[in-house]
């Protein structure tokens, strides 16, 4: 099967009205049937070479973002944990053991702890359970 390139474009895009579809005048021309796109079956040195040369970065990063994958997961967890630690201990905490003896702050806390989830948490550490510590201990 031959299919003249040029002359079918023009074809389509209605450059060349007058031109019939399968004529051949140009020497673009395509041969699907004998495609050297073919695998030859025979694999030398070079090809072998490219071939896995081309496969270790492949798998180097398959393997590599798996263990990412596994190293994010347990930070998620990690996170998730002590979230959930800090939520236990703010609606354990009495209210006059909060560093600013308010009327509101474990109910303050707890919806920031819910919203904020990590970075909550993380302030709630550091502004709350850090300081309570610190009076316990003078």
């Amino acid at each position: 099967m031959t299919i003249n390139v040029a002359e079918t474009i023009r074809k389509f895009m209605g450059w060349c009205p007058n031109t019939t579809m399968g004529k051949s005048k140009s020497s673009q021309q395509i041969d699907f049937a004998n495609t050297s796109l073919k695998p030859s079956g025979i694999m030398n040195k070079r090809n072998s070479e490219r071939t896995i040369v081309g496969l270790i970065p492949f798998f180097a990063i398959l393997v590599f973002t798996y263990h990412i994958g596994q190293l994010l997961w347990g930070i998620i967890l990690v996170a998730l944990v002590f979230w959930l630690f800090m939520l236990a201990d703010c609606l354990q905490r009495s209210t006059d053991r909060f560093p600013g003896k308010g009327e509101y702050d474990k109910v303050i806390w707890s919806i920031a702890l819910i919203f904020l989830n990590f970075i909550g948490a993380v302030l709630y550490y550091c502004l709350v359970r850090i300081q309570d510590n610190r009076t316990k201990i003078s």
